[in-house]
């Protein structure tokens, strides 16, 4: 069996399924509940700032020429109707409390999913089984490959499909002429709307989330080969945030949390980095990890053959 069918039996899983579903319809309900905050602000914006920027760039500052023949009449630019767009939306999800609440427990849920199996796998008999079939070398790699994927996939997929149904009810674009200022934007996010394209932010976030599903996995297979109880490896996952809280503090780079969402990943620099920066610090530390996995992995393997 390939590694694209063993990634292909794990994505088909109800537990698997169940996960992105609970996933995709939390983000769902961050909208939502958000709903009404956002559009009170889209009609807040285009009842005062939108008509003073009218007058004063269209009508020369005169507020009578917005009357002709007893109506009001007022050209709309297009890029007004971009401020209630999926890239917003998508954006201004991670702004809320409760996206932060969910970044903090995701990992715990995407721990058990992925680790769940694999932790049986390992510590169970199926592992010499499966090492004797394929030999050690091709089961090592094929381990290692499908469960960072799988695990880059289980970050990503929700995230992605909230975003291109988000594109089927709202406009694609973005606006940058026009940006709201209200109180789901904190000063952070209102400082990206003016230092970075919504739409490549989007997409980086993806990107980003992707490598944190594969990180996560990452530190699963190490749980899984140093825990002998499935227990353990939760206090594992535990120690290596703590430990992670602590060098952020000492180095100064983003923790392992923050990779989950964009605005907190910049949030916490000094400075506002270029695009090639956000997406630096991420793959550095995966690069890293996997180089620690690899070897880890390989010397474990020996003691249970």
């Amino acid at each position: 069996m390939n590694n694209w069918q063993l990634l292909k039996n794990k994505l088909l899983t109800k537990k698997t399924f169940l996960f992105l579903i609970v996933s995709l319809g939390v983000l769902f309900i961050i909208f939502f509940i958000n709903k009404n905050e956002i559009l009170y602000g889209v009609n807040n914006y285009t009842n005062n700032h939108y008509l003073k920027y009218y007058i004063d760039s269209y009508l020369n500052g005169n507020a009578s020429n917005l009357i002709i023949d007893n109506d009001v009449i007022m050209y709309m630019e297009n890029d007004i109707m971009k401020l209630l767009s999926a890239p917003f939306i998508y954006l201004i999800t991670e702004c809320s409390s409760i996206f932060k609440i969910y970044t903090i427990i995701f990992p715990l849920f995407l721990f058990y999913v992925i680790g769940n199996n694999l932790f049986d796998e390992v510590h169970n008999g199926f592992l010499r089984l499966k090492i004797l079939k394929l030999g050690q070398k091709r089961y090592t790699s094929s381990l290692i490959v499908t469960t960072l994927i799988y695990g880059g996939l289980l970050a990503v997929i929700p995230k992605l499909l909230y975003y291109l149904l988000l594109n089927v009810f709202y406009s694609p674009g973005f606006s940058h002429t026009h940006y709201l200022k209200f109180s789901l934007l904190n000063s952070v996010a209102e400082s990206i709307y003016t230092h970075y394209d919504a739409i490549i932010l989007c997409c980086m976030d993806l990107l980003i989330s992707f490598l944190y599903g594969m990180i996560i996995a990452i530190i699963v297979i190490l749980a899984t080969f140093f825990m002998k109880k499935k227990v353990n490896t939760f206090l594992f996952l535990i120690i290596v945030f703590l430990s992670q809280i602590v060098l952020a503090n000492i180095i100064g780079i983003p923790m392992i949390f923050n990779y989950f969402s964009i605005y907190d990943f910049i949030g916490n620099q000094t400075v506002f980095p270029s695009y090639l920066n956000i997406i630096f610090n991420p793959i550095i530390l995966f690069i890293f990890l996997l180089i620690i996995c690899i070897i880890i992995v390989k010397r474990r393997i020996n003691d249970y053959i």
